[in-house]
């Protein structure tokens, strides 16, 4: 029951004695893709565009061993080769259209449907014996319509852009800390808003930019998760806890019923949860990272339920984009 201990100048990152997380992994990615367009007229022009995305993973399972017993990496011994695999066709279908109004020089008015997608992927590993965390995470889809004109004014000194949009994400990829570890999840998303943007330029060398928007974010209904900045949701019936020594899964916190926790010093067996703080009540299940104490009032944090969370910032994603990997996990 010795815990390795790494003594090399450069860690080799056998030792138990720091924190590793390996994920070494593969990726496949392949796509075909094409577009079609139609001038009806001199101002009118169709556009139809289709993808067909595939999408393979795997990592070597490993585990962190902080503080465990032992020495050497060590694959999870139920799953040591985690694969995913994903399949999807998005596209886009939108229309052009060149008015001719009286007060501007060039207008275009357009209007687009888009279903974009983003490939799920493997979480990387966790402490042996961790429960509640899920290896894989859902792909992301978004349902987005757009709707706007482009406008030239004054011999091409002004320029008028309008853009009004609404996106519908379902499994909108999130991620937080758990067990000392990124964790992505979905979560159903729904934004609408609209962007106005303007360009002047009164003279040879000078540009005046004036931009406004206005953007409605809402987290789908029945949407659950823990929020990491705040465990215990405000609750006084609930405290959190460090996780002792004796665990594999030290330093992580535990929510434990506030009634059930003990003066330092009363330690109660069985709750290694406890080894620091003592103490009885619920079995402590590990959620990852903090300061061992309960919370404040929540904090503004994307994308997370269950608190006053500010405008979730996804009008800046592509709806179509592709990278290996993801963005915590892979």
């Amino acid at each position: 029951n010795c815990i390795g201990i790494d003594t090399a100048a450069d860690p080799t990152g056998d030792g138990h004695n720091y924190y590793d997380n390996r994920t070494p992994y593969t990726l496949v990615s392949d796509a075909v893709m094409g577009e079609l367009y139609y001038q009806a007229s001199e101002d009118l022009k169709f556009t139809l565009g289709l993808r067909q995305t595939r999408d393979k993973k795997a990592v070597k399972n490993y585990s962190t061993v902080l503080l465990a017993p032992g020495y050497g990496l060590t694959l999870n011994p139920s799953n040591p080769d985690q694969r995913a695999r994903f399949n999807e066709t998005t596209g886009r279908v939108g229309v052009d259209y060149k008015a001719h109004l009286g007060f501007t020089d060039d207008t275009l008015l357009y209007a687009f449907y888009s279903k974009g997608y983003k490939g799920g992927g493997i979480n990387p590993g966790v402490p042996a014996g961790a429960v509640g965390i899920r290896q894989t995470f859902d792909p992301e889809f978004v349902n987005a319509i757009e709707i706007g004109a482009k406008n030239t004014l004054a011999g091409g000194s002004v320029l008028i852009n309008a853009t009004g949009f609404s996106y519908d994400y379902k499994g909108y990829q999130i991620s937080k800390i758990v067990n000392r570890t990124s964790v992505n999840e979905n979560v159903d998303a729904k934004v609408y808003g609209f962007e106005l943007e303007s360009i002047w330029s009164p003279v040879r060398n000078l540009k005046l930019n004036a931009n406004i928007g206005y953007l409605h974010t809402k987290i789908g209904d029945g949407v659950t998760s823990i929020d990491t900045m705040n465990r215990t949701q405000s609750n006084p019936a609930y405290t959190v806890v460090k996780v002792g020594p004796n665990s594999s899964a030290v330093g992580a916190n535990c929510v434990l019923a506030t009634a059930g926790v003990a003066h330092p010093g009363r330690r109660r067996r069985g709750h290694p949860a406890l080894g620091l703080l003592g103490g009885g009540g619920l079995s402590g299940v590990p959620v990852g990272p903090g300061r061992g104490r309960r919370r404040g009032p929540p904090r503004a944090h994307r994308g997370v339920p269950g608190q006053r969370h500010g405008p979730l910032h996804l009008r800046g994603r592509l709806l179509d984009r592709r990278h290996g990997g993801q963005p915590v996990g892979q």
